[in-house]
């Protein structure tokens, strides 16, 4: 859905807080909402445009749209977020970049992930790097694998 309002262009509008708001960030989350509270009745889910929706120690947390910016300009690196926290500690969660083809994932205690989306061809574990200096460090960013996830994609 996301991705259709991205092909399509889209209105801006501004929040109270004077940052920018579209459509697809309210459709998004909607959409979002629903299928949560469908599949996980008993869980809260709280979203960046529409707020809170019950009440739980799990909440599913949503940015239906992060990166506005980048989405009213027309420029890939926006993502749609969710995670669970449960007691107010964070379990799992997903970052979906749709226009870059990309997503990466964590669940507590079994690592961080990428791959190609969608279908999650060709899982990258991530790691965090060992080198204590800063000068010695490498960031090695989505940019350094797009060409490999996209081939496998």
């Amino acid at each position: 859905m996301a991705l259709e309002f991205f092909a399509a262009g889209t209105t801006v509008t501004s929040k109270a807080d004077g940052s920018p708001v579209t459509p697809a960030d309210s459709a998004v989350e909607r959409s979002i909402v629903d299928e949560l509270t469908a599949a996980r009745a008993d869980d809260a889910v709280i979203g960046e445009e529409l707020g809170v929706h019950g009440d739980s120690d799990r909440m599913w947390n949503v940015d239906p749209i992060d990166g506005t910016s980048f989405f009213i300009r027309r420029r890939t690196q926006w993502r749609v977020q969710v995670a669970l926290t449960v007691a107010g500690r964070v379990e799992v969660a997903v970052v979906t970049a749709p226009a870059m083809g990309l997503q990466w994932w964590t669940e507590r205690g079994a690592g961080a992930f990428e791959a190609a989306w969608p279908g999650r061809n060709d899982v990258t574990r991530l790691a965090v790097s060992t080198n204590a200096s800063l000068a010695d460090a490498v960031l090695d960013a989505v940019w350094a694998n797009l060409d490999r996830l996209h081939a496998a994609g």
